[in-house]
Formats: structure tokens, C-alpha cells, sequence
């Protein structure tokens, strides 16, 4: 009986300290990178004995360092080392497909990810969930193109950098479905209203009567990895409609980004802009 005893207590005990050291690691997981033992200590509410001590072992094991100077505990090589290749590998298709299921099924419109692709200064739609409606749109998917046409391709253009959309403008490539050229000076404007509202949209440019709603996905570096967009016929505009899907689009971006690694700015939050 006491052996037993004696286990379960040192079980609990081990138990405890992982969950400890877990919140710790989460203070670092934020914007702050920098903190101090008593802020560590307020954070987690654990005393700062407790703190300290677990912060050494995580110190050890290479998960914190420390600076003797400004008494301050940051990220070590061991955190930066496990996040890198735990990035480098994100499988974004399946973090993406149970939000484009939900978006699917909550409006039965063609929900797609669309996929960023900085070296080509290209997209790509690689994911969709079809509409069960006899009128939809079946996108086809790994293909690259422009990032002039459409609400999938403006919803990233309008937040890369001003070279890459002065390089993105001069792509001489006419819209796939009108054959048009692009107005350079009305799509940036388009791109600043992007900015402002947080999404984008478009009629018909690389599908004829085809409505576009688009929001911006985001990585954990904050730059800019694709788009979550819905596509449907231009017979079934309806503002009512668009006011409804936007807000779905925001959210599961954001579940998304947040997923990918990304944090929110506070009142720089792209996703607060948007207000159907």
C-alpha cells in the first residue's frame, strides 16, 4: 500500500511540473520574447522560486537563455531549432481542408486555398471543396498563373511589398476571361481598398460570370502565403449572401494563419479590417 502511495505522488508531481513547464514555454510563444522572472511569474501564477527553478532546467536543455546583464529570459537555440522544422514542414493542405469543408458546408459554395508562390510571383489554387449545387464552378488545381486576375490572386498581391507589385503589374497576361488587359491604375486602387477592408473580390476576370470573395492567409514570418476564397455563379449575386460569407472567410483565415503560426497585431490584425 505505501509503495503504491509513494508512486502515484511522484506521478502527480511529474505531471504538475510538465504542465508548468508548458505554460512557461507559452510566454515565449507571443510577440514578447523578452521577459524577466517576476513577469514569468505573475504570467503563469506560480511562485518565483518554482520559476526559477524550472527555468533552469529548461535553461540546460537549451530552451531559454538568459542575459546576466538585463536579468531577462528569452527563446534558446533548442525552441528556434524545433519551431524551424516544425515550419518547414506544416502541412498547410490538411490544416486548410476542414476549414474549406466548414466553409463548403455552411454555404454550399466552391470553397478554395490558393497558394503563394514568391520566387514565380505566382499563385496556384491547390485545395477546394465543391458546391453540391448543379451550378458551380470546378476549379483547376496546381496550375500557376498571374496575380492579376481574380479575388484568390488580389487578396495576396495587395499585401506583398510595393517592388513585387510594380514587378506583378508589368506581367503583360490578359484576363483569361475576357482576354481585356489589366488597368493597372484601377487594380491599385482595388489593392489599397484590399488594405483598407481586408478582402477582396471580383466579377468574372479568369472565369466568365464568376463571383470571387477572397481573404488573405498569413504565415507565422507574417508575410503573406495565400488566400481562402469561395466561388459562385454571377446568377446568385446577392449582397445579403456576400455579408454572409465574408465574415466565414475571415474567420477561417485566421484559423488558418493562426494554425500556420501567425499573430495577431492587435489593432494591425488585417482581420479586424474586415466589416462586410
Amino acid at each position: 500500500m505505501s509503495e503504491s502511495i509513494t508512486t502515484t505522488t511522484r506521478f502527480a508531481d511529474a505531471k504538475g511540473t510538465v504542465a508548468r513547464t508548458l505554460e512557461i514555454i507559452q510566454c515565449f510563444g507571443g510577440k514578447r520574447t523578452d521577459w524577466t522572472l517576476g513577469d514569468i511569474a505573475k504570467t503563469v501564477n506560480l511562485p518565483r522560486s518554482t520559476v526559477h527553478r524550472l527555468l533552469g532546467i529548461m535553461q540546460g536543455q537549451g530552451f531559454v537563455e538568459a542575459d546576466s546583464q538585463t536579468r531577462q529570459y528569452r527563446p534558446g537555440p533548442e525552441i528556434y531549432r524545433i519551431g524551424a522544422v516544425l515550419s518547414a514542414n506544416m502541412p498547410i493542405i490538411p490544416c486548410a481542408m476542414p476549414i474549406l469543408r466548414d466553409i463548403a458546408q455552411r454555404t454550399d459554395e466552391t470553397t478554395l486555398l490558393s497558394l503563394f508562390y514568391p520566387k514565380q510571383l505566382q499563385k496556384a489554387f491547390v485545395a477546394q471543396v465543391e458546391s453540391s449545387r448543379t451550378m458551380r464552378y470546378v476549379i483547376e488545381l496546381n496550375v500557376r498563373g498571374s496575380m492579376l486576375w481574380g479575388a484568390s490572386a488580389h487578396a495576396i498581391l495587395a499585401f506583398l511589398d510595393q517592388p513585387a507589385i510594380q514587378r506583378a503589374l508589368a506581367d503583360p497576361e490578359r484576363s483569361p476571361s475576357t482576354g481585356r488587359k489589366v488597368d493597372r491604375r484601377a487594380l491599385l486602387r482595388e489593392l489599397g481598398r484590399i488594405r483598407a477592408e481586408g478582402y477582396a473580390r471580383s466579377v468574372g476576370e479568369r472565369v466568365p460570370t464568376a463571383i470571387g470573395l477572397a481573404v488573405p492567409v498569413f504565415g507565422a514570418d507574417g508575410l503573406i502565403k495565400g488566400s481562402l476564397s469561395v466561388t459562385y455563379p454571377e446568377s446568385r449575386i446577392d449582397e445579403r449572401h456576400n455579408r454572409r460569407l465574408i465574415p466565414l472567410l475571415r474567420d477561417g483565415a485566421a484559423a488558418l494563419s493562426s494554425r500556420l503560426g501567425w499573430i495577431s497585431g492587435g489593432e494591425d490584425d488585417p482581420y479586424r479590417l474586415i466589416k462586410p
